[in-house]
């Protein structure tokens, strides 16, 4: 027989069917396992680029519930840590204070990510995110969100 002729199969299914014997797995073992890491592959793709993000600001109060603005922004800081994994569809949460200090800038910012909008409702209704509200509403002057999906 001439070289490179087959026996009714391709030369690369023999090579395939040796790799998955050496395996120790069947040739549908390897198809099952690849169709998996697909699967998989997906759901990370539709995760990161399909994700709700919530973005607020807050401009603080000089002096309010017998704090600086420095004092109450650190605090709101640790209050909006503390909501991480809050909900299930939380992906994300970060919460920074401003150093610049500039007359444009705000004093706190939220970052969120969510897998939907139902997460992010869901958050917004959650008692102790209630409460981390309530404080705002005391010491905050200004706010500005942003909810987006992308």
């Amino acid at each position: 027989m001439p070289v490179g002729a087959t026996h009714g199969y391709d030369l690369f299914s023999n090579f395939r069917d040796r790799k998955a014997e050496r395996a120790g797995v069947g040739a549908k073992g390897l198809v099952v396992a690849f169709a998996f890491c697909v699967f998989r592959f997906s759901c990370f793709v539709i995760h990161y680029f399909f994700m709700v993000r919530h973005v607020v600001m807050w401009r603080l109060k000089e002096f309010a519930l017998g704090n600086s603005r420095a004092v109450n922004a650190a605090l709101l800081r640790d209050r909006l840590v503390g909501l991480r994994g809050l909900v299930t569809g939380m992906v994300a949460l970060e919460a920074g204070v401003d150093y610049s200090g500039t007359a444009s800038s705000f004093d706190v910012v939220l970052y969120s990510e969510f897998t939907d909008r139902v997460a992010l409702e869901s958050y917004q209704v959650h008692p102790e995110h209630e409460a981390v509200k309530a404080f705002v509403v005391e010491v905050s002057a200004e706010r500005a969100v942003v909810d987006y999906e992308e």
